[in-house]
C-alpha cells in the first residue's frame, strides 16, 4: 500500500511571484502553461493559443510543468496525463496542494480513456479528448479560466456559441 502512496512536496513561497489572481488579467495578457511530452502537441496547442491572444509557455513532463507553474502563476494549465518523469495527475495533485496555484484551472487532455472520478479527485477542471479541435481547444480554456473564477471545480464545456 505504501508502494502506491502519493507524495506531494509542497515548494517554499519563493518559488511564487504576488502578481494576484491569474484570471485577473486582461485576456491577450493571460499565460497558458502547456505540459506534453508530444512536441507536435505541444506546438499544435501554442499556435492555437497564441493566435487567441494567449502567452504561452511549454514543458516536456508533469515536475517541469509543477515548476513552471510556480514560477508563472499561469491562467490555465493544459496537462497531458501520460508523461515520462511526472505524469500529469501527480503534477495536479502537486500544483493544487499550492496555495496560490489551487484555483487555477488545469484542463486534462489525452488520447487514452481516463475515468472523470480520478481526474476529479486529482483536482482537474475538464477532459478534451486528444485529439481535439484547435477552436474547441480555445474555447475550452476561456470557459475554464472563466467559469473557474468564479469558484467552480469540475466544468463542462459545452457547445461553442456561434458568432454573431
Amino acid at each position: 500500500a505504501a508502494r502506491n502512496a502519493r507524495v506531494v512536496r509542497l515548494l517554499p513561497a519563493s518559488h511564487l511571484r504576488a502578481v494576484g489572481p491569474p484570471w485577473s488579467r486582461t485576456l491577450n495578457r493571460h499565460t497558458v502553461l502547456i505540459v506534453d511530452d508530444n512536441q507536435d502537441n505541444r506546438d499544435i496547442f501554442a499556435t492555437t493559443l497564441k493566435s487567441r491572444g494567449y502567452a504561452v509557455r511549454l514543458a516536456k513532463n508533469g515536475a517541469e510543468g509543477v515548476r513552471m507553474a510556480c514560477e508563472e502563476l499561469p491562467a490555465a494549465i493544459l496537462m497531458d496525463i501520460h508523461m515520462p518523469v511526472m505524469n500529469g495527475i501527480e503534477a495536479t495533485v502537486a500544483l493544487k496542494a499550492q496555495p496560490a496555484l489551487a484555483g487555477v484551472p488545469v484542463l486534462a487532455v489525452s488520447a487514452y480513456d481516463v475515468h472523470e472520478p480520478e481526474l476529479r479527485q486529482a483536482g482537474f477542471c475538464t477532459f478534451l479528448p486528444k485529439p481535439v479541435a484547435p477552436a474547441f481547444l480555445a474555447h475550452a480554456v476561456r470557459v475554464c479560466i472563466e467559469t473557474a473564477a468564479k469558484g467552480a471545480s469540475w466544468i463542462r464545456v459545452g457547445p461553442m456559441e456561434a458568432s454573431p
